[in-house]
């Protein structure tokens, strides 16, 4: 996204059963991404508000799930 304002708006599908969306950000396609914040899974939307004007960002959101494992042990 390139940035006519201060803030961007990311809004993204949902994934089924994601506990919460992580959401990195770079200035460059192949460069390094940082985390920028993260969300709620029922939410899948994120305002970046620390941006600046004119500049170029790519984005990655990675959704978060959690698997129980149960284990019995019988003696």
């Amino acid at each position: 996204s390139c940035t006519s304002s201060n803030k961007i708006k990311l809004v993204w599908k949902s994934f089924t059963g994601a506990v919460k969306y992580e959401v990195f950000r770079s200035s460059s396609l192949k460069g390094t991404y940082q985390k920028v914040g993260s969300v709620l899974g029922e939410k899948h939307t994120y305002l970046d508000r620390f941006v600046k004007k004119n500049n170029k960002y790519y984005y990655k959101v990675i959704p978060v799930f959690v698997c129980f494992f149960f284990t019995t042990i019988c003696g």
